[in-house]
């Protein structure tokens, strides 16, 4: 909760646990004195890394909103005048309301008013949500408001039950469970044109030539004067067990668990023969590899003109503003280890100034010439693929989140990339699940499992690779050369590295051993890009 100490400013307010008019007074506090530090706590807030010169509520989107609720949109505008737009349905409640009503404290509230109200995200109150979903059926639409798009909407809230639970807050968007058998995607960052998610997934469902995705029912957008942009889309829930990540981190747990208890790490690291838990992870690693060769074969599938997913040849002009773009990324990185060098957790100065050491090494993978990475096509892919943007049914994956890279804008969120940009996330993150893992043991069992958590994390990529390649084969998307290949997995591992450091050095700077560690291993020029890289 923040805790502004200019609350005696609209003290003086009688909100009575409600707002009916929305008071000037309350939303010019809230604009001054509120919302940027709220803005800043908030996992969904790409921009806090940059300078906010004013941020307020910008416009008002009408709708039959309960009478404590409203519905904003909130304009951040930058130092270099750069502005953004954010969906912020906000709601004053009492503190009894507070206690009984509000899902997702403390994320969801935004700050205390006087002795007596909150104000607090307006998601996270049934009654606003009934409000959505009445939009949503179209039995409660707003001229200027919002507008919902698809057939028998009304049928299938019916059929699933109109029940809602607030599913999550700590994400880029916000999930809401509708009855027993939907969810409720709402983008806190709404964009002109359609969002990229309902087309890819429109597109893929289309084809008919991948189903392990949601279906899809119906989505709502927001009209303007500059186009409409799309603030929510309704979806199937798919049973599952949990996201790949989820279960990544439960099978290496077991897995650590009888390797102390019988005391063979050491032995399971030489030989590679894992537990029971770890050797499942590594056939569904195969699995998984599978289904990620069968998704970028079906984003490839055009149909009726499609151009927006219409492949097109991956040129060495294409590779030049890679390597160029990833060159930025990695100077920017040194730069950045280099300033913060007396400030780096304990374990990271050594690391970085292996990285810094090796400046002359990374370059030289951005310096091979532009046509040896050229081959195969670009294709619109997942754009953000790790082990969480997947659902583990037990028996098979449904892949989610479509939406791309969230800090980036929709126009370069739907440019068409390499497939292997998606390989190298997933690489990555079966990497920093094995890593995750070994932080969660205690200090003394680190040295013991370290080795066996370096062989299963250069196994599991292998083995996902080689799924990849089983389906993938042949497919004019990759490269034919094996060698160009190579060389772009490498340099997308890099960029992605380079991004992870920056990131955890920000939000989590304990965690940035874990892609140090990965900038390392690629300085080896001996070691594969996949392998050792804890």
């Amino acid at each position: 909760m923040t805790d502004s100490p200019e609350t005696d400013a609209i003290s003086a307010i009688d909100l009575a646990g409600h707002a009916a008019g929305w008071p000037n007074a309350l939303v010019s506090h809230l604009e001054a004195h509120v919302l940027a530090d709220y803005f800043r706590g908030s996992r969904w807030f790409g921009g806090k890394r940059r300078t906010v010169q004013q941020l307020r509520l910008a416009h008002e989107v009408p709708g039959s909103w309960p009478v404590e609720s409203r519905l904003f949109l909130a304009e951040v505008t930058y130092a270099d005048f750069e502005r953004e737009e954010y969906l912020m349905p906000l709601a004053v409640v009492s503190k009894v309301r507070l206690e009984h009503e509000v899902e997702g404290k403390p994320a969801t509230v935004v700050t205390q008013l006087g002795p007596g109200d909150c104000v607090v995200d307006a998601l996270s109150l049934p009654a606003f949500r009934a409000a959505l979903l009445a939009v949503l059926t179209g039995a409660d639409a707003v001229a200027g408001g919002l507008k919902s798009a698809g057939e028998g909407l009304a049928t299938v809230l019916e059929e699933g039950g109109k029940d809602t639970r607030l599913m999550s807050v700590e994400q880029s968007n916000a999930s809401i469970a509708v009855g027993s058998r939907l969810w409720l995607k709402v983008y806190r960052k709404p964009e002109r044109g359609l969002q990229v998610e309902v087309e890819v997934m429109d597109h893929l469902h289309r084809s008919g030539a991948f189903p392990h995705i949601p279906p899809v029912h119906g989505s709502l957008s927001l009209a303007s004067e500059q186009g409409d942009s799309t603030v929510a889309v309704l979806m199937e829930k798919v049973s599952h067990l949990g996201d790949g990540w989820a279960s990544a981190l439960t099978c290496l747990t077991h897995g650590f668990n009888e390797l102390i208890a019988s005391d063979t790490a050491d032995s399971a690291a030489v030989g590679r023969v894992f537990p029971a838990p770890m050797q499942r992870l590594l056939a569904r690693a195969r699995q998984l590899g599978r289904r990620t060769g069968e998704l970028h074969k079906a984003l490839a599938v055009t149909g009726g003109g499609e151009l927006a997913f219409a492949p097109e040849p991956w040129t060495a002009e294409d590779a030049q503003q890679l390597q160029q773009a990833t060159r930025v990324a990695v100077e920017r990185l040194l730069t950045s280890l280099q300033a913060g060098a007396a400030s780096l957790p304990h374990g990271c100065a050594s690391l970085a100034q292996q990285v810094l050491d090796g400046r002359d090494a990374l370059l030289a993978i951005l310096g091979r010439p532009a046509s040896a990475l050229a081959g195969g096509q670009k294709i619109r892919i997942h754009g953000d693929l790790h082990l969480a943007q997947v659902l583990d049914t037990g028996l098979d994956f449904v892949f989610i989140d479509f939406e791309g890279e969230p800090a980036l804008p929709m126009s370069e969120r739907r440019a068409k990339r390499p497939p292997l940009k998606d390989v190298a996330g997933m690489l990555r993150s079966f990497q920093y699940a094995a890593a995750a893992a070994l932080k969660s043991r205690p200090a003394e069992e680190r040295s013991a499992l370290e080795e066996v958590a370096l062989a299963w994390a250069s196994e599991a990529c292998q083995d996902f690779l080689e799924g990849y390649w089983e389906t993938t084969a042949g497919a004019v998307i990759l490269p034919e050369s094996s060698l160009a290949f190579d060389h772009q997995l490498t340099i997308l591992l890099l960029e992605k590295a380079a991004a992870e450091v920056q990131y955890e050095l920000s939000y989590r700077p304990s965690w940035a051993d874990i892609p140090l560690r990965a900038v390392c291993s690629l300085i080896n020029p001996d070691k594969t890009a996949f392998s050792n890289s804890l």
